[in-house]
């Protein structure tokens, strides 16, 4: 599937390799440009939206079963962070009603209705997430994607954190949260910033990130959908990758911003070629020609570790292990995604393939399971 910029509709040129996508059968061509005209990165070419969502329904999973489900310190002290910049520029005693895009778990609108208002409602394709919002804070949320959702009411605030990089067409998704907005509401708003690419993570051209910002590019966006920004604030050292914050309401402003974007966009391109170079060494200064190893992890960074080494060619990779029951049974390429067991890894070799949770990862091993050796690729040691 082949994208246009959503803000210009100019044509943008990606260039694609060829990834094997958890749950997904056939390889897919999976490419990444930019539209200079707007400071924007999008994915293209991509998986049609159709297994975009089944991939999120059956697959993705943003809760941990390490933690049963339960959110990580850095979400509950981001979600924090997010609704304290929310109170100390809107009077929320005013705000009746809020309404999350993309609610996952359900714990930020869990802290919203103990600290805004008792009126929560939220929509997320993934049933098991429903299920725990249900569980472990009961709330009741919607189980489906929010393209095919029909509103039927409005709202005082909107929660679109970590939402619209995910989204295929992002001018059409804020001209229904506009329809959705009271005269008077809020949009509480926050994407991973496409600035500062030193503090980019490995692996940040993601299969579930469709979309890149920039402040300009996100500027250019509200405009066309007549929203203000009352506030904004970016973090550039945050967990991840840096992020912008915003607080929007209805309004009708302009603004121009122009910059070079094409630097930003090659010397990240650069970075990245280069980060899985250093990962490839890693593995291999740990190995032996043909080792038998297996690799924990059965998501995304697994599908871009793959795809950016030559480790297959170079090791005996033996399977794809994964804690997370929605991947076991996937396939991924030539692997079919397999729960982690004593007897599977015992005395074994095992590649932890994950940015965010390498540590995490690591240390339930340990405790769990007698292995050969760990193989760290961004703390740069073995186990």
């Amino acid at each position: 599937m082949i994208r246009k910029c959503f803000i210009c509709n100019n044509e943008v040129s990606g260039t694609a390799s060829t990834w094997n996508i958890p749950g997904i059968s056939e390889p897919k061509k999976i490419g990444f440009g930019y539209c200079e005209k707007c400071s924007l990165v999008i994915q293209t070419p991509t998986i049609r939206q159709e297994e975009m969502f089944q991939y999120y329904k059956s697959t993705a999973t943003y809760i941990n079963p390490g933690r049963e489900g339960k959110p990580s310190k850095n979400k509950i002290i981001d979600v924090k962070r997010q609704l304290d910049f929310l109170s100390s520029i809107v009077d929320c005693t005013n705000l009746a009603n809020a309404f999350q895009i993309g609610c996952s778990d359900g714990y930020t609108l869990s802290q919203i209705k103990n600290k805004i208002t008792s009126e929560v409602k939220g929509i997320d394709p993934s049933s098991q997430s429903n299920k725990l919002a249900k569980k472990l804070y009961n709330i009741n949320t919607i189980v489906g994607v929010f393209e095919n959702f029909i509103p039927n009411e409005k709202y005082d605030l909107i929660i679109l954190t970590h939402i619209l990089e995910h989204l295929y067409n992002p001018h059409e998704i804020l001209k229904k949260c506009n329809t959705m907005l009271n005269k008077n509401g809020y949009i509480l708003f926050e994407v991973p910033l496409f600035e500062n690419h030193n503090n980019f993570p490995p692996g940040m051209f993601t299969l579930e990130h469709l979309n890149y910002f920039t402040e300009r590019s996100l500027r250019k966006l509200f405009l066309l959908n007549n929203l203000e920004i009352l506030a904004l604030e970016k973090l550039y050292y945050n967990d991840l990758y840096p992020i912008i914050t915003m607080i929007l309401r209805k309004n009708i402003h302009s603004e121009n911003f122009e910059q070079n974007f094409k630097d930003t966009f090659e010397q990240y391109t650069d970075n990245e070629q280069e980060s899985w170079a250093k990962v490839e060494k890693i593995v291999l200064k740990s190995t032996n020609t043909n080792e038998e190893v297996y690799i924990w992890g059965g998501g995304i960074h697994t599908t871009q570790l793959l795809a950016n080494t030559n480790l297959l060619t170079n090791l005996n990779v033996l399977g794809i292990l994964d804690f997370s029951e929605t991947k076991h049974g996937k396939n991924l390429g030539n692997f079919i995604i397999s729960k982690p067991t004593k007897d599977i890894i015992e005395n074994k070799t095992i590649i932890i393939s994950s940015f965010a949770s390498e540590k995490e990862i690591a240390n339930y091993i340990k405790t769990h399971f007698n292995y050969k050796k760990i193989i760290l690729l961004y703390e740069g040691k073995e186990l």
